[in-house]
């Protein structure tokens, strides 16, 4: 089993430079419930109603191996080690967006919010 106990720290990540768009369907959350940064994210979600705006999928990772499995594939092809991984962690399609600044940016851009 693989556990998520908190936040981790990342190291800069290699978003392979890619014209592809994603869709909605595309975009996935992956968060534990025990990881403050997490909540952030999630604060912002609802307080500014992303789910009203775009689709999206949340994949609780921490007590879900089926979720942190998928987790850890994203993140390989972002080129990301392994032992770098951690939440909060969004895949958009094509990139990978790491910690709670890159993920609610992320949400900011793609809803035109402020």
């Amino acid at each position: 089993m693989i556990l998520f106990s908190a936040c981790q720290r990342y190291t800069p990540i290699n978003n392979n430079s890619d014209n592809n768009q994603a869709t909605g369907s595309d975009i996935i959350f992956y968060y534990t419930n025990t990881c403050p940064h997490c909540q952030v994210v999630e604060e912002y979600i609802n307080n500014n109603k992303i789910r009203d705006k775009i689709s999206f999928q949340s994949k609780e990772v921490g007590e879900n191996k089926d979720n942190a499995s998928d987790l850890f594939y994203k993140a390989g092809r972002c080129e990301i080690n392994q032992n770098d991984i951690g939440v909060p962690f969004l895949w958009d399609g094509v990139k990978c967006y790491v910690g709670q600044d890159e993920i609610i940016n992320f949400f900011k851009a793609k809803t035109n919010a402020q």
